[in-house]
């Protein structure tokens, strides 16, 4: 069966890249102008500009010989090569809270990404990177659904995990 998800164009992920940093600097205006305003959340990472981001960067993520593509009921992203058989990916995005929950479907990938943009969105000239963490096999290391903090999930996969940095969404995307 055929994925119905929709992959954004380079062009809308540097679109909704704005779009969530007019958001995230929205907010934080309103939270600076009253302090009763710090219950006022930062939104969440669109799972599809994060899942977009990563199809979109496939090649320079995972490598040349992968095509990717979205992963419909059965995951977030498939990945196939010629002759190779389909590989699962799970995305996981997280600015600031660096927090996440790994369901069943996330442990029994082939893949489990977690892409980091920290305070990225907060900033208008951002010093932190975007970091992307790629686990391998992740039910080798994580064997029930957990709650994790992303420098829980370094720690415990450190040895397993591939990190790459990014200045932006542009680098990631040339």
């Amino acid at each position: 069966m055929e994925s119905t998800k929709r992959v954004l164009s380079k062009d809308e992920i540097k679109r909704l890249e704005k779009l969530l940093r007019l958001s995230f600097h929205s907010i934080r205006k309103i939270r600076d102008s009253d302090t009763l305003a710090s219950a006022i959340q930062y939104p969440k990472i669109p799972a599809i500009f994060s899942e977009s981001l990563i199809i979109q960067a496939s090649k320079k993520i995972f490598g040349p010989k992968y095509n990717a593509k979205p992963g419909g009921k059965q995951c977030d992203i498939e990945l196939s090569s010629k002759g190779k058989q389909k590989l699962k990916v799970e995305i996981k995005a997280t600015g600031d809270s660096s927090f996440q929950y790994f369901g069943e479907k996330d442990i029994n990938a082939d893949y489990l990404v977690w892409v980091s943009f920290g305070s990225y969105f907060k900033k208008q000239r951002p010093k932190t990177t975007i970091q992307i963490l790629i686990l391998s096999q992740p039910n080798k290391i994580f064997f029930k659904p957990t709650k994790i903090t992303l420098k829980n999930f370094i720690k415990i996969s450190k040895k397993h995990i591939k990190t790459k940095h990014y200045k932006n969404t542009a680098q990631l995307l040339s």
